[in-house]
């Protein structure tokens, strides 16, 4: 993410009850939303941070 976008993101966070550890996980998603990319995960627990966000995400095994 640029920082424009990432600033962005940071400021919607809050909004959508994103916090903490969580916040590294929504920067992932948010580089992979821009870059319309599917997120594929093994990290069951962050599945709800990616779709808060409206990641698309993928979970393997």
């Amino acid at each position: 993410l640029g920082a424009g976008e990432a600033a962005a993101l940071l400021a919607r966070l809050d909004g959508v009850g994103i916090a903490g550890g969580s916040v590294y996980d929504a920067l992932v998603g948010a580089a992979a939303l821009q870059h319309g990319c599917t997120l594929v995960t093994r990290d069951r627990r962050a599945l709800d941070t990616y779709r808060r966000l409206d990641v698309e995400v993928e979970l393997l095994g």
